[in-house]
């Protein structure tokens, strides 16, 4: 955990309320999903294979989850394991 706070810029002094904690995992965890894909709800012609392809399209290789982008904080490696 890191803590943060905000600082008012008039004063120099940290705003009232401010302090708030920050939750970061480890670089090396290891977070994982199981995603399946099934034809059982096919609905005005999409079928989930046009799905899986349109997901694994967009998230190929990286993904940003959370805040602070701008710190390199939340990107991810994502790996596909096929069946």
């Amino acid at each position: 955990m890191q803590p943060q706070i905000a600082i008012d810029m008039e004063t120099g002094t940290t705003k009232d309320g401010s302090l708030r904690y920050q939750e970061l995992l480890p670089a090396d965890a290891v977070l994982y999903t199981l995603v399946f894909y099934g034809n059982e709800r096919v609905k005005e012609g999409i079928m989930a294979n046009v799905i899986r392809d349109h997901v694994k399209t967009a998230i190929a290789t990286h993904v940003q989850l959370g805040g602070d982008v701008t710190m390199g904080r939340g990107i991810m490696e994502v790996m596909w394991v096929s069946e």
